[in-house]
């Protein structure tokens, strides 16, 4: 996704984990998150978590992934409300 973009002439940030992602998120300013429920050094969740309680501001994000139940749906809706 983040070559797609950079083609479009599109900043991406790529990160490979949630402590990663939030060390970007804390040095520059992003309009929009694209991420996954499932990182190698934890849950998706607790990134959405981490963004409302860490970030001074408050990010568009999109979560893709393969892996959802009903539970994990509305812990993530949580995070938009």
């Amino acid at each position: 996704i983040a070559r797609e973009l950079t083609k479009r002439n599109l900043v991406a940030f790529p990160s490979y984990g949630q402590l990663e992602a939030l060390k970007i998120l804390r040095e520059n300013e992003i309009d929009v998150v694209l991420t996954d429920l499932r990182f190698p050094d934890g849950g998706g969740l607790k990134l959405l978590t981490n963004i409302r309680q860490s970030i001074p501001y408050t990010p568009l994000v999109v979560v893709i992934t393969g892996f959802m139940d009903d539970a994990t749906l509305e812990q993530a809706q949580e995070y938009t409300e």
